[in-house]
């Protein structure tokens, strides 16, 4: 095992840019669940879908509102139409067409993720929460969003100790671990730094920005972030202002005696099969033989075994 570095995961820590500070979350991007409508919906909804696509949502909701009040028994039409408000920011709607959605269709994977990001950007941590814990199980190690908003819905119904659990499994770190609860602090610090109404001056805010305009983004967005790090760069200023740095011995016998919160194991296995070119072997055998490979993947072959095989 290697050490952990700690100095880059508190660089993470610091800089690591929060999704509740966006407009919504982008989880629903990550993953493509199944929808519910089935195919023979899917011409009845290609008008609507277009106008959402180009950004016209309010014209989309009214096709889509014209259809069920023509066939409110219209199967996918509440999905839809969830889908539609969630888009268009009106989440409180959105929550009551896709809780239609999963009512009509338990499995619609997708209505009940939305449904979730909606609770949670509506202000509705607690009824968000189960939902997103289903959508984690459906991707227990690969989703660092479900993991950030999970863990921002459990601080804010002050369940800390599940909040650093969601957030350890964002770095894959043990829920004990030092990383663990310094995310989770800092998520903390952020929350208690936006609340603070004393407002950050606008020189301040103009300083920094201009120091990170040539790494391009959104810039309402940069300016949001550079605001509440600003806050944040506040609050820990007057919470340590009066706190004594830990001596060297302090820190050095910490250490020894936390190792194991320190290290981490080894993240990614890496396996690649290759056909050289050469010694007697051209280019065509190599190209077939990669082809064959390829083949045996798509039915179900076992790329260990063909690569120890190789």
């Amino acid at each position: 095992m290697r050490p952990f570095r700690f100095g880059i995961i508190v660089i993470l820590l610091f800089y690591l840019p929060s999704a509740a500070q966006s407009d919504r979350p982008i989880l629903q991007e990550r993953q493509h669940l199944p929808s519910a409508p089935s195919a023979s919906s899917e011409n009845a909804f290609a008008a609507p879908r277009r106008l959402l696509q180009q950004g016209k949502n309010e014209e989309a909701i009214a096709q889509l509102q014209q259809m069920q009040a023509v066939n409110p028994d219209m199967k996918g039409v509440a999905h839809e139409l969830g889908i539609a408000y969630y888009k268009s920011g009106d989440y409180v709607k959105a929550i009551d067409a896709l809780k239609k959605a999963t009512s009509e269709d338990p499995q619609d994977n997708e209505a009940v993720q939305l449904l979730g990001l909606s609770n949670y950007l509506a202000g509705r941590p607690a009824d968000a929460i189960p939902l997103l814990e289903k959508v984690q199980g459906w991707y227990p190690r690969a989703n660092v969003d479900a993991s950030y908003i999970l863990g921002v819905c459990y601080i804010q119904t002050k369940d800390y100790p599940l909040a650093r659990k969601a957030f350890a499994r964002m770095f894959d770190v043990p829920p004990d671990s030092a990383a663990a609860y310094l995310f989770t602090a800092r998520v903390l610090l952020r929350q208690e730094a936006a609340s603070d109404p004393e407002p950050i001056s606008t020189e301040a805010v103009e300083e920094t920005l201009r120091s990170i305009r040539s790494k391009g983004g959104n810039e309402e967005e940069l300016r949001k972030d550079v605001e509440i790090r600003l806050r944040v760069d506040r609050l820990l200023e007057k919470i340590t202002s009066k706190v004594s740095p830990p001596k060297h011995k302090e820190v050095g016998d910490y250490y020894r005696k936390n190792k194991e919160q320190f290290r981490r194991p080894e993240l990614v296995h890496v396996a690649h099969i290759v056909k050289n070119v050469g010694d007697g072997v051209d280019e065509a055998t190599a190209h077939a033989a990669i082809q064959k490979i390829q083949t045996e993947l798509k039915n179900g072959a076992s790329f260990e075994e063909l690569a120890d095989g190789d």
